[in-house]
């Protein structure tokens, strides 16, 4: 039997080749020959893509912080150490807050409201959580410095109840302190409003820092030389705006010999007790606990005690704040 050997030799098949021709659309002439129609969209998705097509959700995101931090707020890791940042530091606005008060010419019970309603603005608009809000002691001096000049009887402002009608009438005619200050306010509230809108925040870097040094130690000047007066518990005459400086320290060295010991005694010790608080006390306690020493609380309780059972003002003279009104 013979076999016969068949060869099947293998060749590669040509490669298949699709050829497609279609007509060239422009994109109006598809949607007329498909029938297609853009389907109506909500209003409030409208809204949304225009926002975000110009950039206004972002801005307005930035522009109220609360938006963003909050809903990531960690109230376990940070609750506690904010109630406690919060009650120290409203412990210190209340002195803080009736002393600069005076420096504006108005009751000392403005300064608590000035320290209160603020922070809570700050709350919504503020971008960082380490900054304390409220009186100033420079804006207050030069606020003072307004109401000095354009209020009538600025001097009797400490006397009489800011909420009640006792005390000397106003000069008709002229504007009482209250109202000069809160036009003030008004008016540079605006102002900051106006500069926010342009971004003009950026104009601060281009302040150098000795121009900043020295702004801030001569404000330094301005608000120790106010307060000369308070801490000798002289009484000086009504000063011009020009030079006040100069002349509050050449009044207080004429009226030297009428100065209040008592009064100077009481505001070197507190003085005294607090530096050592800041510079000894709390550094010891804050390795320790974190609740810090409320010390100027405790100097406004104990300088209340005093003066109400040492009886101050009948006895050696002593200038009092007067009465707060509560509510």
């Amino acid at each position: 039997m013979r076999f016969k050997k068949t060869f099947l030799w293998l060749q590669p098949r040509p490669s298949q080749q699709f050829n497609v021709i279609r007509r060239v659309y422009q994109q109006d002439a598809l949607n007329k020959d498909a029938d297609y129609q853009v389907p109506e969209k909500p209003l409030a998705y409208r809204c949304k893509r225009v926002v975000q097509s110009c950039g206004f959700g972002e801005c307005l995101l930035n522009s109220v912080p609360i938006a963003k931090w909050l809903p990531r707020y960690d109230m376990k890791k940070n609750l506690i150490g904010d109630l406690v940042a919060g009650a120290t530091t409203a412990v210190m606005h209340i002195p803080q807050g009736m002393a600069y008060a005076m420096l504006a010419e108005v009751p000392p019970i403005v300064g608590l409201y000035m320290a209160f309603f603020p922070v809570l603005v700050y709350v919504i608009f503020g971008t960082s959580p380490h900054v304390s809000m409220g009186t100033f002691a420079v804006a207050c001096l030069m606020a003072g410095k307004v109401v000095t000049q354009h209020a009538s009887h600025p001097d009797l402002t400490h006397v009489y109840n800011v909420t009640s009608s006792e005390g000397p009438p106003l000069m008709i005619g002229t504007y009482s302190p209250l109202e000069v200050l809160s036009v003030l306010t008004l008016t540079i509230g605006l102002m900051q409003v106006m500069m926010w809108m342009l971004r003009l925040g950026a104009v601060s870097t281009l302040l150098s820092e000795p121009l900043v040094s020295g702004f801030t130690t001569a404000a330094s000047f301005h608000v120790l030389c106010s307060q000369l007066k308070d801490l000798l518990g002289v009484k000086l005459p009504k000063l011009g705006s020009n030079y006040k400086v100069i002349f509050t320290v050449i009044e207080i060295a004429k009226n030297i010999s009428n100065a209040n010991w008592i009064a100077f005694g009481i505001s070197a010790v507190a003085c005294t007790i607090i530096s050592l608080n800041n510079e000894l006390l709390k550094p010891w306690v804050s390795k320790r606990s974190r609740v810090p020493v409320p010390i100027e609380l405790l100097a406004i309780v104990f300088g209340t005690l005093a003066s109400k059972y040492g009886h101050l003002k009948e006895n050696f003279g002593i200038s009092l704040v007067g009465t707060i009104p509560t509510g």
